[in-house]
């Protein structure tokens, strides 16, 4: 077989590659080791219900690009509630929102200006010599949290490329899908069809060789791929020797309600105790903290039942939890959202909880939140320094750890291959 591109990996970095190479004429092939395509963007099946693999909110750039893509997706304003110590902030009441900023105004711009500025070169240490105020300190410990890196790794210049006016993300105002995260993924594979391309998977262990001017692609499958260019969204041999670990691992509990259960208006309630350094650092180094946040959302509601995805961070280096310990995180999920969702205790038909290990064994994926963090000032550069490959994903070619950089870094590999870069 052959073809002008191959790209291994159908998460959204390389669904949007192969997207925007197909617009352009390209012949495409994407080959996904898993059964399905869409990586951490996408549902799955539990008990029965549907739940979501990983990804849930979104950037607002991201109705852009897939409306350029050809894959226009209908998306609706991501609504939370944030519950940080004592305080209640969030989008659901607006005033309450204008009247926190107000009270900490003077935090916020101590921190803007010295992430502006780089004042410090990791976040923590941003915080610690000029932010005092222990409530903003506790809401950049949010954004820490959902990335799942402790403030005394996070660098001040991966911050400031996340909210920077260059990659226009959208993370001042989040979005949602308004069918679901899978419409993304089913929108991108159908446009990729339409264009001629194709997504092939249960297709693993792609080793990739130069033969002459071409690409040749050995695959499980026991056939070869030729192409002229390939992208690849598989980690580059240099993450596995980093310098800086990966993020902390998520777990997963999914949880059926019964159908009668009101949830609220708001989709995403975010449970922070104070003090998210300190129990960051906690988890970081390998230790269960006294106390640690957790976010938990609506997922689907079906006539008779609703279900509700829940995150939390594992200490380091732990993958596998005993059965008491499944238990017992458990119970401390399901009475925190029952303190800020009255009712949800009662209304739990099932529960289940998926470790770091037991995520990879049930998605295929791992669920560290950042990758390994090479020596270098930013980012991977899109092309493999060694190989000459393009890669691809999150982390890689455009900062951040989410769909949005995903995506960019996908339409930069594409861009570079349609100038015969590649």
């Amino acid at each position: 077989m052959s073809g002008d591109v191959v790209v291994i990996g159908a998460g959204l970095a390389g669904l949007t590659a192969a997207v925007e190479l197909a617009n352009a004429g390209r012949r495409v092939r994407v080959l996904e080791r898993r059964t399905v395509a869409g990586g951490r963007c996408g549902r799955f099946v539990h008990a029965d219900r549907r739940f979501t693999v990983g990804c849930n909110d979104f950037g607002r750039r991201i109705v852009a690009d897939l409306q350029e893509l050809g894959a226009p997706v209908a998306f609706v304003p991501s609504t939370v509630d944030i519950h940080l110590g004592g305080a209640r902030i969030g989008n659901a009441s607006a005033l309450g929102t204008i009247a926190f900023a107000l009270r900490h105004a003077p935090g916020l711009v101590r921190l803007v200006r010295g992430v502006q500025a780089r004042r410090a070169p990791t976040v923590g240490a941003l915080i610690e010599r000029h932010v005092r105020d222990p409530t903003v300190a506790g809401l950049v410990g949010l954004i820490a949290y959902a990335i799942g890196t402790p403030l005394h790794r996070w660098r001040t210049d991966d911050l400031a490329a996340d909210f920077a006016k260059a990659n226009a993300y959208g993370h001042d105002r989040t979005v949602v899908p308004e069918e679901g995260v899978q419409a993304i993924v089913d929108a991108l594979v159908r446009r990729l069809h339409a264009q001629g391309g194709e997504v092939r998977t249960d297709v693993g262990g792609a080793v990739v060789d130069r033969d002459g001017d071409a690409w040749v692609i050995r695959t499980s499958a026991g056939d070869d791929v030729r192409a002229d260019a390939v992208i690849s969204s598989v980690p580059p041999p240099e993450r596995a020797a980093a310098a800086e670990p990966a993020g902390l691992a998520a777990v997963q509990c999914l949880f059926v309600l019964g159908g009668d259960f009101d949830w609220g208006p708001v989709r995403t309630s975010i449970v922070m105790p104070g003090g998210a350094p300190d129990w960051l650092a906690e988890l970081d180094a390998g230790q269960w903290p006294v106390d640690f946040g957790f976010h938990g959302f609506r997922d689907h509601t079906d006539a008779d039942a609703t279900t509700v995805t829940a995150y939390f961070l594992a200490p380091r280096g732990v993958g596998t939890f005993s059965e008491a310990l499944r238990r017992s995180m458990l119970g401390r999920i399901v009475t925190g959202l029952d303190r800020v969702r009255p009712g949800f205790e009662a209304a739990v038909r099932t529960a289940a909880l998926l470790d770091p290990d037991a995520y990879v064994q049930r998605h295929g994926l791992r669920s560290e939140l950042a990758s390994p963090r090479c020596d270098g000032p930013g980012p991977l550069p899109t092309r493999d320094p060694t190989t000459g490959i393009l890669r691809v994903g999150n982390g890689i070619g455009a900062p951040g750890e989410h769909a949005n950089a995903a995506m960019l870094s996908g339409r930069r590999a594409a861009a570079l291959v349609l100038r015969g870069e590649a």
